[in-house]
C-alpha cells in the first residue's frame, strides 16, 4: 500500500503476548492424538525452487513478521532452481527478525520428540532441513492417506516402519519444510511443504525422518 511504502515497509510491532496467544489459538488437538498447528499461510515456492525463502516467509508471517519470498531470495542470494544457503539467508535476515522483536535459534543434532513437542505445544513451527528424496515423498504421501482410510491399519504400519526404517539420504535433494505437528503415540511428525495446498500437511515417523534429516532445525520464536 502507499501507506506501507511511505513508511518504508515498517509496520506497527505486534506484542509478544498477542502473537503468543494467537499462535496457541491455532493448535489443533485431535481425537487420534495428533497435535497440529493450523493456519500457517501457504506460500508456493513455484518453479524457481525457492524452498528456503518460501518456508521462511510462511513462518515469519505466521508470527506477525512481514515477509516476501522474492526479497528473502535476494537476501539469501538464491539462484533460480534453488541453491539457497540456509545459513546465508537466515544470517542476512536475522537482523530484521530481531529488529521486529522475534528470536531465532538453530538446533543441531538428531530429531527429538520432546523438542518438537515443546515447540508445537507453544504454537511455534520449526524449519527442518532435510533431504526430500523420491522414496521419502512416496512414503509420506501414502502415510498421509492411510491415516484417513483406516486408523488401526495405519498404526500397525507405522509401528513396523518406525522399528525398521529404510530411508536413504540423497544430498542432491536438499530441502527445507516446516514441522507443524506430532503424534506421540504413533511416533510421527507432521510437516508442511511449500508446494501448494495439497502439501499443507503430511506425515512420517520420527525414525524415518531422522534418516533423511540434515541434523538441523531452525526456530523463529518470540
Amino acid at each position: 500500500t502507499i501507506e506501507a511504502a511511505d513508511n518504508r515497509g515498517n509496520t506497527a510491532r505486534v506484542s509478544d503476548a498477542t502473537i503468543r496467544e494467537r499462535a496457541r489459538g491455532f493448535i489443533e488437538k485431535r481425537d487420534n492424538g495428533d497435535v497440529v498447528i493450523s493456519n500457517i499461510p501457504m506460500v508456493d515456492q513455484g518453479p524457481k525452487g525457492y524452498c528456503v525463502p518460501a518456508t521462511a516467509e510462511r513462518c515469519m508471517r505466521f508470527l506477525g513478521i512481514p515477509a516476501d519470498m522474492y526479497l528473502l531470495a535476494m537476501a539469501g542470494e538464491t539462484q533460480a532452481g534453488g541453491g539457497t544457503s540456509v545459513e546465508l539467508l537466515l544470517s542476512n535476515i536475522g537482523s530484521d527478525i530481531k529488529r521486529k522483536g522475534r528470536s531465532f535459534e538453530a538446533i543441531d543434532g538428531e530429531l527429538k520428540m520432546r523438542d518438537i513437542q515443546k515447540s508445537i505445544d507453544a504454537g511455534i513451527p520449526m524449519i527442518w532441513a532435510m533431504f526430500s528424496t523420491e522414496e521419502f515423498n512416496e512414503i509420506s504421501t501414502e502415510r498421509t492417506q492411510s491415516r484417513k482410510d483406516s486408523w488401526d491399519s495405519h498404526k500397525n504400519a507405522v509401528a513396523a516402519a518406525a522399528a525398521d526404517p529404510k530411508l536413504t539420504p540423497d544430498r542432491s535433494r536438499a530441502h527445507v519444510v516446516i514441522i507443524i505437528g506430532y503424534n506421540a503415540e504413533t511416533n510421527e511428525i507432521a510437516f508442511s511443504d511449500s508446494w501448494g495446498e495439497r502439501y499443507l500437511e503430511r506425515w512420517i515417523t520420527l525414525p524415518e525422518a531422522e534418516q533423511i534429516s540434515q541434523k538441523r532445525l531452525y526456530v523463529i520464536g518470540l
